[in-house]
This record gives C-alpha cells, sequence and structure tokens, in this order.
C-alpha cells in the first residue's frame, strides 16, 4: 500500500525529545494508529498503552484502534523517553500513524473522553468516523473543525505534534482561550464534510492506483513520496477545474503526470488542451497524446 508518506526525518527524534524535555512537567504519549500496523510484524502494547476504541460505542472497532502510549511521565529522564521512542519511530516510519500529545491527564482519561467523539453526525442524520490519528487528515482537522468542536478534542491536551508527510515534526494549534467544548456527538455540517471528501481524494486516489495498477506504484517509488502526493493533489485540482470528472479521464492525467515527474501540470500545452475542451469524456489518453507532452 502506498501511504505518500515519506521516511521520518533523521532529526525528527532529537527535535521531539526537545520538546518533551522543554514540558517535562507534562505527560507524554504517542498516539499510534493501529489501523497502518504491518501484519507480518507482531506489535505488542505494554499494560500502559489505552485504547481509544476501547469504550462504546467504537467498542467494535477495538482491534485496529488507535493507541495511546507513554512516552514520558514528570520524573522520568529524557533518556528514558528516547528509549521509548525509538522502536516506535523505526516502526511508524514512512507511514502516517504517529503524532504526540502531552496532558496532565492519564492516557485512559484522554481515551474515555475521546470515546464520545469519534463518530459525528451530518445534517442528514448519518455517521461518520473520524480518524483522527491518521496524521494525513489530522492536520485538517484542527481547521476544518468548528472552534467548540476542536475544543473538544483538546480539552484534555496541552499540545499536540504530529508526523507531517515530509516526515518532521509538526504542531496542531491549541483553540484560543475562553472557547467553550462541544458536546458530543459533534455535528457535521454539508461545508465541513465536502471540505474533508475534498481533502481525502488525493490519498484516495493513490491507494486505488496501488492496489489496482501496480505500475503507477511502482513509478511512484521512484520518486520521494510527498513529491507524489503533490502531484496527484495538482492532477485532481486541475481535473475539478476543467470539469474532469470520469475515473478513466484523471488516471490518464495521473499517468502523464507521472511519466512527466509533474511537469504535464503545468505544460501550456496541456492547460490549453483543456480550457479549449479538445478533450471528449473517456478519451483524455487521446487528447493528452495530442498535445505532444510526452515528446
Amino acid at each position: 500500500m502506498d501511504f505518500a508518506q515519506d521516511p521520518m526525518s533523521p532529526h525528527m527524534a532529537n527535535t521531539l525529545l526537545a520538546q518533551v524535555a522543554q514540558d517535562a512537567g507534562q505527560h507524554w504519549y504517542l498516539l499510534c494508529d493501529s489501523a497502518f500496523n504491518n501484519h507480518s510484524v507482531d506489535v505488542t502494547y505494554r499494560d500502559e498503552s489505552a485504547n481509544c476504541y476501547g469504550q462504546e460505542p467504537v467498542l467494535d472497532l477495538a482491534r485496529g484502534g488507535p493507541r495511546l502510549i507513554l512516552l514520558h511521565q514528570p520524573g522520568d529522564t529524557v533518556s528514558v523517553a528516547a528509549e521509548r521512542l525509538a522502536p516506535w519511530l523505526s516502526h511508524c516510519s514512512g507511514r502516517p500513524m504517529l503524532s504526540v500529545v502531552s496532558s496532565p491527564a492519564s492516557a485512559h482519561d484522554i481515551a474515555q473522553h475521546w470515546s464520545s467523539l469519534h463518530l459525528v453526525r451530518t445534517e442528514s442524520g448519518e455517521r461518520y468516523l473520524l480518524r483522527m490519528a491518521d496524521t494525513r487528515t489530522l492536520p485538517l482537522l484542527a481547521y476544518f473543525l468548528k472552534p467548540a468542536q476542536w475544543a473538544a478534542w483538546t480539552q484534555l491536551l496541552a499540545r499536540w505534534l504530529y508526523i507531517d508527510r515530509l516526515g518532521d515534526l509538526r504542531e496542531l494549534p491549541m483553540p484560543v482561550a475562553g472557547v467553550a467544548p462541544a458536546r458530543a456527538p459533534l455535528m457535521l455540517d454539508d461545508a465541513q464534510v465536502d471540505q474533508l471528501a475534498l481533502y481525502a481524494e488525493p490519498d484516495s486516489m493513490i491507494a486505488y492506483l496501488s492496489e489496482s495498477m501496480p505500475d503507477m506504484r511502482s513509478e511512484a517509488e521512484k520518486m520521494r513520496a510527498s513529491h507524489w502526493y503533490q502531484i496527484v493533489d495538482d492532477v485532481l485540482e486541475i481535473a475539478r477545474q476543467h470539469g474532469v470528472d470520469r475515473i478513466e479521464d484523471k488516471v490518464a492525467m495521473l499517468r502523464v503526470a507521472r511519466l512527466t515527474r509533474g511537469a504535464s501540470t503545468t505544460d501550456a500545452r496541456v492547460l490549453e488542451m483543456l480550457r479549449s475542451k479538445r478533450w471528449q469524456p473517456g478519451a483524455m489518453d487521446d487528447a493528452l497524446l495530442a498535445t505532444g507532452v510526452l515528446g
């Protein structure tokens, strides 16, 4: 599976441990999304970890539930945190499954508080699992959730950091002081649902290509995963701008973008062909070939 995630930066561990040392009076926990565990590797969680899906209404998902794993507690030295951190960095590198939170609360208290927030409701009455431990979508939550909704998630936290697509450590903004947390279940309006779907489209397309078109996956592995993600994101944005809706036409655009290492997304011949509608639905591959973009 292609997760469009670069390996972790070699400096990431030291950067994180410096943050732990700076706020050593807090508890620090790794938030590991078990859904991305490699099933060929035995992953054993210690007793002090807390399963974020360990209570209703998401108890039936507990097997793949995100885990809060102790990294540091007040009184520990940074060297202890370093020992705890090392195996998880190796395990999670290249997969969008690791973030870090600090809090005065216990891991079990945080997991219990979150238990009623995982399932959100839409205006049409549907329920949706908000996968906050998936670091591909986690950065969006701080911005597309309303302030009170984000405050509900962060109510027990002091800080929330995550590993971005480049393998670097980033920090999410905390809510403005004084914002009252929303009550569960959180309600997403149609605009929020649309925004989440739009943001998820590049990753969904990458997963589709990885599973159904091995040649696309192997070519993607010749470039940085984050670069491939950016190319896919650019192509899908161009497709939206020009009314390209059919999956086979989007795939044709992605094949050309892959072969040109993204150059087709700014090629004047390709953009003019799209603007002037010199393509037929279902025949984008022929229209792209006619532009001469492949030489």
